[in-house]
């Protein structure tokens, strides 16, 4: 571990807020002579490449959650297929259709 990792190491392990850590660290790293500066990325860069190499853990497969439709199907509302635009036509003109007492409603039709 390089000085500038051991810098790094004791401030994440301090307990001092995020805030914290990042205004010592830029205080550190301004004062560097510029070719530690350049190490410092250097260090960066190799410790990112070595990440990237590192195999991804595979998350474990959930099996989707279905929620129960059959203890509200009264309450459902009706679902048609994309195709079914007759089955539509069929139900709203059962539906609407006005009792035989009553006065006759115009109903538009639907094309």
């Amino acid at each position: 571990m390089s000085k500038h990792q051991h810098y790094m190491d004791e401030l994440s392990k301090s307990g001092l807020s995020l805030h914290e850590i990042q205004t010592k660290w830029h205080e550190y790293y301004t004062k560097l002579p510029d070719d530690e500066k350049h190490q410092v990325w250097k260090e960066f860069y190799q410790h990112h490449e070595k990440q990237k190499k590192k195999p991804v853990a595979e998350k474990p497969t959930e099996e989707p959650v279905t929620p129960k439709t059959t203890e509200h199907r009264e309450h459902s509302p009706r679902i048609y297929g994309n195709n079914n635009v007759h089955a539509v036509k069929k139900t709203l003109s059962i539906e609407f259709r006005p009792a035989q007492n009553q006065s006759q409603t115009t109903i538009m039709s639907v094309q």
